[in-house]
């Protein structure tokens, strides 16, 4: 029976550090998507958005780094957002599309 415990307890060390992992994904996945909506705001207003769109890179940077957890839940739509301000800012800021 020695051998069980060790096993459940690698199981639930294991479940919490997804489970970290996960919650990392989500807040991030907010603060990206919160970001986005922000520079393409301020892109359509023609206001400076630099600060905000580096902070957002470096976010995009931290979530895509989590490995698989950043291709379900919230994730990818949160990309999808931060693709969709880049997109609208470089078309805008340079008359080109990236």
């Amino acid at each position: 029976m020695e051998g069980l415990k060790e096993s459940m307890d690698a199981a639930i060390d294991e479940m919490r550090q997804k489970e970290n992992l996960r919650e990392t994904s989500i807040q991030l996945s907010r603060r990206i998507t919160r970001l986005s909506k922000m520079v393409i705001h301020s892109t359509h207003l023609g206001e400076p958005c630099d600060d905000r769109v580096d902070e957002m890179i470096g976010m995009v940077r931290e979530l895509t780094s989590l490995g698989s957890v950043s291709e379900t839940g919230p994730a990818p739509d949160a990309l999808g957002e931060y693709a969709e301000a880049m997109i609208l800012r470089d078309i805008v800021s340079h008359g080109r599309v990236p």
